[in-house]
């Protein structure tokens, strides 16, 4: 138990009839939960509970050991004496090194396959966009025509083209712009967002440009 139930209970003592207090643990224990975030934490209102077996597989994988971080050896030798003592079959004590490495390796590993699974993404979203927008001038072409028949420019076909794609942009930005806590954050999105933007329109509006007047008579199939 730890160090803040030594008031409450004593080496010897059982709880619910079933579990016999064998220790208390020193004040300011800590372990690095490895398994659920990475973080030092405190035993000191902790109650360590004997594993069975049954019940140690979780999410495939066996929850069967705590991660202790100290610099001094002796801990280290009383540590090993506590587990021969107990009669505890698996263990293994790694240099803090070691351990930081492990976490580094699987910290890039990680990212790693969410940046290539982020621009995978990004990619098909960004050509679906732009195979979108080459579809609707294509569909539109002949309204483009009679708009410019009225006295619209390819400039104002351009606009029309835009503002959709500038609006739904802005839209889906906005919430995330309401929740970062920084300035600079804000002038990141917005960059990136002007960025998106002008990738997804630079090819259609050029396209559209570059459109010669006499296709806008031909009929739709």
């Amino acid at each position: 138990m730890g160090s803040a139930f030594q008031k409450y209970f004593q080496v010897g003592d059982v709880i619910d009839k079933q579990y016999k207090i064998v220790g208390i643990l020193e004040k300011k224990s800590s372990y690095l939960d490895i398994q659920l975030n990475s973080k030092i934490v405190s035993l000191d209102k902790q109650i360590i509970l004997p594993m069975i077996y049954q019940a140690k597989e979780w999410g495939g994988c066996y929850v069967n050991h705590l991660m202790f971080s100290t610099e001094d050896k002796s801990s280290v030798d009383r540590i090993k004496r506590i587990i021969e003592k107990y009669d505890f079959k698996d263990y293994n004590i790694q240099k803090a090194e070691t351990q930081i490495s492990i976490l580094k390796n699987d910290f890039y590993t990680e990212l790693s396959f969410m940046i290539v699974l982020f621009f995978t993404c990004f990619s098909l979203c960004l050509f679906s966009i732009i195979s979108m927008l080459l579809h609707l001038i294509e569909e539109q072409k002949t309204e483009f025509g009679i708009y410019m028949l009225c006295g619209a420019t390819k400039m104002d076909m351009c606009f029309t083209i835009a503002v959709p794609i500038v609006v739904l942009s802005i839209i889906a930005s906005f919430p995330s712009m309401v929740l970062c806590n920084s300035i600079f954050g804000c002038v990141l999105q917005i960059i990136c967002m002007l960025l998106i933007i002008t990738i997804i329109l630079a090819f259609p509006l050029q396209y559209w440009l570059k459109k010669p007047i006499s296709e806008l008579k031909k009929e739709r199939k």
